[in-house]
């Protein structure tokens, strides 16, 4: 688990307000017992802490125990020469699991198709579909792989869950 920062030089500015909080703590005492006082106080700390860190663009990340990968294979025209090329970088990307990780094949020109649904033992030996060769349209393979990963990898999982494009790539329909 670690962390990353958009805007690390917000921090400054954090520091800066805690500085001006304690600050005026000090100087214009609350009308509160001394428990009561410092308890106000490190509240105020902790929500000018808490507006720094979102201010800042703090994120944790973390690693989940798996992932689902979905390949997509161009499968226009302009890669029918590369067929078998592409087919052994998916046996390659595939072998390359590690863990329980789960992969699933779909390939896409016009209209994207499964190859191969995502499991935790995928064995790929070859594309069998055949789509419309005159087109790439990316963003229906990509909206296609969103659609038929797992239910739990959609829900509790959707950072984890990765598309990975073999080929050429477009965001809309092109003519090959």
């Amino acid at each position: 688990m670690g962390f990353d920062l958009t805007r690390p030089l917000l921090l400054g500015a954090g520091l800066i307000a805690i500085g001006v909080v304690v600050v005026t703590w000090l100087r214009m005492a609350p009308p509160f017992s001394v428990g009561r006082a410092r308890v106000a106080l490190a509240l105020r700390v902790v929500v000018v802490l808490f507006l720094t860190g979102a201010l800042a663009g703090l994120e944790v990340q973390t690693t989940p125990s798996s992932q689902t990968l979905m390949v997509l294979a161009d499968a226009s025209a302009s890669t029918q020469s590369a067929r078998d090329v592409e087919t052994r970088m998916v046996q390659t990307i595939l072998a390359g699991r590690q863990g329980s990780n789960r992969a699933g094949v779909l390939s896409f020109g016009a209209d994207p198709q499964v190859e191969l649904n995502a499991s935790s033992n995928p064995q790929f030996a070859g594309f069998q579909s055949v789509s419309n060769p005159n087109y790439t349209n990316v963003a229906a393979a990509l909206q296609l792989a969103a659609s038929v990963l797992p239910s739990d990898a959609r829900s509790a999982a959707r950072a984890s869950s990765r598309a990975v494009l073999s080929r050429r790539t477009s965001s809309s329909p092109r003519r090959t």
